[in-house]
């Protein structure tokens, strides 16, 4: 064998015992370290669905003025702290109402209980009545007719409010056969037993309306008010002097 080839056969084996070296040291090296995980999605929320306006309850105005609260948290309608005549005869012009404008599958026999009723308290609504007009006459300084009468059509427009009708007639139904089924003898005290109960569609209405007006001031405090562009003056031309 010439000295050129045992000189290459050594660099070979040279090579040779080097690859065998890098590959058993290799073997032998510990597995790298796991990838780290990637981080999860960055997930963006959407921003919120605008709040929308609030409307009044039931379709009503949005301007309304309603009764307030006393210190009690009683809603002061018409038919608070009565007695027994002046409520038998605010019951009458509830349940006269009722009779008038509550229409639906049960009106026969609803405007046939207020005729009832009627019928058999004539006497205790005649007393009743009485007592309301020298009442507010005592009130008014007057013989009490024409304040009696204001009256009247202050409570007929009270319980004949569009908001309140569904839920007023489908009260007003109840009582009215209580109504025409109770002795005379104890009328009275029916009447105020039985108007708050009359009256309790009107306050939830108006606390609905309080929630209202309540939630219109918060969407009102969340607009966003579009800040005028400013636009910046043109200046005045120079006058000219005339040279």
């Amino acid at each position: 064998m010439s000295d050129g080839a045992r000189s290459n056969r050594w660099q070979w084996m040279q090579r040779a015992s080097a690859i065998a070296l890098v590959l058993g040291v290799a073997a032998c090296a510990p597995p790298p370290p796991p990838r780290p995980a990637p981080p999860p999605p960055v997930i963006i929320a959407p921003p919120p669905a605008p709040m929308p306006m609030p409307t009044p309850p039931n379709s009503a105005a949005p301007t309304l003025t309603i009764p307030g609260l006393d210190a009690m948290g009683r809603r002061m309608t018409p038919n608070v702290d009565l007695g027994p005549e002046q409520s038998l005869w605010q019951l009458r012009i509830a349940l006269n109402v009722a009779a008038l404008n509550c229409r639906g599958p049960g009106e026969v026999a609803l405007v046939a209980d207020y005729t009832r009723f009627l019928n058999a308290n004539r006497a205790a609504n005649s007393r009743a009545e009485r007592w309301v007009i020298a009442d507010q006459g005592r009130r008014n300084g007057t013989n009490g007719i024409a304040a009696r009468d204001a009256l009247s059509t202050r409570l007929y427009n009270y319980f004949a409010q569009p908001p309140v009708l569904q839920d007023f007639c489908r009260t007003a139904t109840g009582v009215m056969a209580l109504a025409a089924a109770e002795p005379t003898a104890t009328i009275m005290a029916f009447a105020q037993t039985r108007l708050p109960e009359v009256d309790r569609p009107f306050a939830d209405f108006y606390g609905a309306y309080d929630r209202y007006r309540a939630d219109l001031i918060l969407w009102q405090s969340r607009q966003v008010v579009p800040t005028p562009a400013v636009v910046p003056a043109t200046p005045a031309p120079t006058p000219s002097t005339g040279n």
